[in-house]
């Protein structure tokens, strides 16, 4: 079993990942580092602060609509299926750290060492803005993954997919493509 203390490099890659990472940023046991490209940085603070806001709304608007007993017939339900306990979302002052002191922040096809040896390099997924795929070189091997690739979508005004950082992988690793 992976522990959470043995993580060393973790990519975002999509706005749609950047939500569960401040969770693992405040684990007392992560070292880690978070790669993410500069616009998936600018624009997922925002969307992070935005994020706390509107759950702190929409949590006292709930409180004051429920009763005990709707609450109770919840938690009992959650407790049925083993999840009677909850984390608390993040706060304003979680996300500063996170972005503060994990987030390492790259620019499509900026190559970064890691450690003196890994080779980390993010390339554009042509899915939304900021959004990339990686490619990974350690030693002579070099891993390409790739997540939510997309492929002549023009709608969403992203770079265009880059495939030739990926070619010649040793390994790829993909996750979804869109054609």
């Amino acid at each position: 079993m992976l522990a959470v203390k043995d993580i060393q490099i973790v990519f975002v890659s999509t706005f749609q990942e950047l939500y569960g990472a401040p969770f693992l940023s405040m684990h007392p046991q992560f070292r880690g580092k978070i790669y993410m490209t500069q616009p998936l940085q600018q624009i997922g603070q925002n969307l992070l602060y935005e994020f706390v806001k509107l759950n702190r709304k929409r949590n006292s608007q709930k409180a004051q609509q429920m009763s005990f007993f709707e609450q109770e017939a919840m938690y009992q339900e959650f407790s049925r299926m083993g999840l009677e306990d909850w984390l608390d979302l993040y706060t304003e002052e979680d996300i500063h750290n996170f972005f503060t002191n994990h987030v390492v922040v790259l620019n499509h096809n900026e190559r970064h060492a890691f450690d003196n040896l890994v080779n980390l390099t993010p390339v554009s997924s042509g899915f939304h803005i900021g959004s990339s795929n990686w490619c990974v070189e350690v030693a002579q091997m070099k891993l390409a993954l790739i997540t939510n690739a997309s492929l002549g979508v023009e709608y969403r005004h992203p770079m265009p997919f880059n495939g030739s950082m990926l070619r010649h992988a040793d390994c790829m690793f993909i996750n979804s493509v869109v054609l």
